[in-house]
C-alpha cells in the first residue's frame, strides 16, 4: 500500500491550488466556532463566548452570583469561589428555576 505525504503543515495555506479558498474558509469557520462555542445565558440575555471565557466566568464569577456550568463531562455549580459537581437533572432543574421564575412567578415544576 502506498502512503501519501502532504508537505504542508495544517498551519500553512496550500499554495495556489483550487483548495486554497476552501482551506481559508475552513480555518475561518474553525476560529468562529472556537470563539462562539458556548452560550452564556442569564435572564433576558443570551450571548456566545469561547470555552476559555466561559471557564473564566464560571471559576471567577461575580460575588453572590450562582453559575451553573454545563460541560461535556459533568455539570458544576459555582458560587463565591466554591464549586460542586451536580447531576444533569439537578443542573436542568436549577437552570429552569433561575431562568423561569422570580419573586412574583414561582416555578413549581
Amino acid at each position: 500500500m502506498k502512503q501519501w505525504k502532504i508537505s504542508h503543515t495544517p498551519q500553512q495555506q496550500l499554495p495556489n491550488l483550487a483548495l486554497s479558498p476552501l482551506y481559508e474558509a475552513l480555518r475561518d469557520n474553525e476560529q468562529f466556532l472556537k470563539n462562539h462555542a458556548f452560550y452564556k445565558i442569564s435572564k433576558g440575555h443570551i450571548e456566545t463566548c469561547s470555552k476559555d471565557t466561559c471557564e473564566e466566568i464560571a471559576e471567577n464569577g461575580e460575588k453572590n452570583t450562582l453559575v451553573v456550568y454545563f460541560n461535556d463531562r459533568e455539570n458544576v455549580l459555582f458560587f463565591n469561589g466554591e464549586e460542586t459537581i451536580i447531576t444533569p437533572g439537578q443542573a436542568n432543574m436549577i437552570r429552569h428555576f433561575l431562568l423561569s421564575s422570580n419573586e412574583k412567578n414561582h416555578a413549581t415544576e
